[in-house]
């Protein structure tokens, strides 16, 4: 029987620390992704500032096509 509990408390365990790592990679893909997208929307808005005064046919703005 001790055997038995031995082998459930470790089960147990295990699952334990995947659901800990498996939070953890999450959290830590969930914040470079948002240091992604605040690098390029930064990007962006650079590239749209040193278009200013081109031609107004053409559209800079990503959102607009």
């Amino acid at each position: 029987m001790s055997d038995q509990n031995e082998k459930k408390l470790k089960i147990i365990g295990t699952l334990k620390e995947k659901s800990t790592l498996k939070q953890k990679v999450f959290d830590n893909t969930l914040e470079s992704f948002c240091v992604v997208k605040s690098v390029l929307k930064n990007l962006s808005k650079e590239v749209n500032t040193s278009l200013v005064g081109m031609d107004s046919g053409i559209t800079n703005n990503p959102q607009e096509t």
